[in-house]
């Protein structure tokens, strides 16, 4: 169980980089690179600025799941010694 959760662990850090570094990418792309109307890039940039709030709730998930890693572990040790 314990190794299942440092996978998820880490599994969402890396959706965390990815979600931002992707976000960032294409936020510059359409900002600077389109060749869409104004319009339609002022919506775009606006639909990938609430993509961020969403990728903001994944550390704090990877910081719950690191803590229960912690607490999970302690307790595993503490059981097994008696």
């Amino acid at each position: 169980m314990l190794l299942l959760l440092q996978v998820v662990t880490v599994v969402l850090a890396s959706g965390v980089g990815a979600g931002f570094g992707a976000t960032d990418d294409v936020l510059e792309y359409v900002k600077h690179g389109s060749r869409w109307g104004d319009d339609d890039t002022q919506d775009l940039v606006k639909y990938y600025q609430k993509g961020i709030i969403a990728i903001v709730f994944l550390p704090s998930r990877a910081m719950l799941d690191v803590l229960q890693d912690v607490v999970g572990g302690a307790e595993a040790r503490a059981h097994a010694a008696g």
